[in-house]
């Protein structure tokens, strides 16, 4: 997921890779109009702190990965 990152320049991301059989996440985003204030990664989630570099909005995002058993 990283080699996709680094190889189209305009999108910047937060990666957590895949672990045996399950599936990774990823959360990309512009990097032209955001900018990452803050990141935490753990095993099935993200949450990433992005702030407008026009207008200095904040948001938040969650990206969760939750195994369907």
């Amino acid at each position: 997921m990283n080699k996709i990152i680094e190889k189209h320049k305009l999108y910047k991301g937060c990666v957590c890779e895949s672990r045996g059989a399950s599936g990774g996440i990823a959360t990309l985003w512009l990097q032209d109009n955001w900018n990452k204030i803050a990141e935490t990664v753990e095993q099935h989630w993200i949450k990433i702190t992005l702030k407008d570099n026009m207008s200095s909005f904040q948001i938040i995002i969650y990206n969760v990965y939750v195994p369907n058993h």
